[in-house]
C-alpha cells in the first residue's frame, strides 16, 4: 500500500485534504489523524470490514475494544442506546476534551468495535482537524492510537511514519499533540462510577463533577478488557524500562549498570531533577505535566539511540503523575 503523507495547519486545516480523507473513511480505507491525546488510526466505526483493517494494521489483540469518535452531540443515537443523567452531566463538563465514557451500545454497532461486549467507549475530540474530519465523514470514526500495538503512543507524525507507513491510506500531520497522553476513560454504568484508564484528564478533576468516582484501573472484566489499555502491555519501547523510587536512585543505577555489564551510553534517565554523580544521559523535565507531553516521544528518541535501559525516576500517583505511572508501569511489566 502506498501511503499519502499530507501536512495541515490546524488552525486553518485544507479542507481539499480532508475531503479526500472523508471519502477514504467512506470507502472503509484508514486514516490516521492528529487529535489532542495522540494521534489516531480511524476506519468507519459502523463498517466491520473497515474496522477489522485497524486490528491487521496495528496487529491488535481482538479482544481490545476501540474507542468511537464523534464530532457531533447527535452523533451519539447512532451508537447507543442510552444517554443517561450522569452521562449528561459528564458530557457536559468535559465534552469536547480527552475524556471517554463507557455507553451500552445499540446493536447496529459491529461488535468488533467493541471486543463483542455490549458496551462502547465514546469520545468527542476538541482538535479542530479531528472534528472536522469526523464532520466530513459523515460517521463515526472507530480510532484507537496510531502505531503498532504495544509501541509507545505516536504523538507527532513521524512517530506513526516509524510504524504504519505502507500500511495505511493516509497519514494526516498536524504536528505535535496537545496532551500526549490518551484520554481518560469513565465507567458511568458502574456503580459507583469508576475509571477504566487514567488519562489526560485526572481523577481528581473529575471528583468536582462525581465525587464518588473510583479508580477501577485494575479491574477485568471476566479477564477481558472493557476499555483499551487496561490488559496488555502498552507504550513500551524497544530499550528496557526501569522504574526507581526517589530513594538511592543513583546508587541502584550505578548497581544495576554494573550487574548488567552495561555501558553508560546504553543507558538513560527520565527524571524531574537532575542527579549530581550519575554520568549517563539524564532527560530532565521541569514538571510532572512536561514529561506528560514528552514521554512517548522521549521513548522512541531513546530507541534511535540504542539505548538497552531507561531509567525513570517514579512519579507520584496524583493528578497527571497517575496516568504516566499508569503507562510507565506498563511499558515496564
Amino acid at each position: 500500500m502506498n501511503t499519502i503523507f499530507a501536512k495541515v495547519d490546524i488552525n486553518n486545516p485544507n479542507l481539499s485534504i480532508l475531503k479526500k480523507a472523508a471519502d477514504i473513511i467512506k470507502k472503509g480505507g484508514l486514516v490516521v489523524f492528529p487529535t489532542e491525546t495522540v494521534y489516531g488510526l480511524g476506519a468507519n466505526a459502523l463498517d466491520e470490514k473497515a474496522v477489522e483493517k485497524i486490528f491487521i494494521a496495528k496487529k491488535r489483540p481482538s479482544d481490545n475494544p476501540i474507542i468511537a469518535h464523534i464530532s457531533d452531540i447527535g452523533e451519539l443515537s447512532s451508537l447507543v442506546s442510552e444517554i443517561t443523567p450522569i452521562h449528561k452531566k459528564i458530557i457536559e463538563n468535559f465534552w469536547p476534551g480527552p475524556l471517554t465514557l463507557l455507553f451500552n451500545k445499540k446493536d447496529s454497532v459491529p461488535p468488533i468495535v467493541s471486543a463483542g461486549l455490549p458496551t462502547i467507549t465514546v469520545r468527542f475530540p476538541s482538535h479542530p482537524v479531528a472534528r472536522k474530519l469526523i464532520e466530513l465523514s459523515g460517521i463515526p470514526i472507530a480510532a484507537p492510537s496510531a502505531n503498532l500495538s504495544g509501541r509507545p503512543s505516536p504523538t507527532n507524525a513521524q512517530h506513526v511514519i516509524e510504524d504504519l507507513n505502507g500500511r495505511v491510506d493516509i497519514i494526516i500531520d498536524g504536528g505535535p499533540t496537545t496532551f500526549g497522553l490518551e484520554s481518560t476513560v469513565v465507567d458511568i454504568l458502574n456503580n459507583p462510577p469508576r475509571i477504566l484508564r487514567n488519562g489526560a484528564v485526572s481523577i481528581e478533576e473529575i471528583r468536582k463533577i462525581l465525587p464518588n468516582v473510583i479508580d477501577g484501573t485494575k479491574i477485568l472484566n471476566n479477564n477481558s478488557p472493557i476499555s483499551p489499555g487496561m490488559k496488555y502491555r502498552h507504550y513500551a519501547p524497544r530499550a528496557k524500562v526501569i522504574l526507581l523510587d526517589s530513594k538511592n536512585l543513583v546508587q541502584n543505577i550505578q548497581n544495576y549498570l554494573k550487574e548488567n555489564l552495561l555501558n553508560k551510553k546504553e543507558a538513560s534517565l527520565i527524571a524531574l531533577k537532575p542527579l549530581n554523580h550519575l554520568t549517563i544521559q539524564q532527560n530532565i523535565y521541569k514538571d510532572i505535566n512536561e514529561m506528560s507531553i514528552h514521554l512517548f516521544d522521549a521513548f522512541r528518541k531513546m530507541d534511535h539511540e540504542n539505548k538497552k535501559v531507561i531509567f525513570v525516576q517514579k512519579p507520584a500517583a496524583r493528578g497527571i503523575g497517575k496516568a504516566v505511572l499508569d503507562r510507565l508501569e506498563k511499558a515496564s511489566a
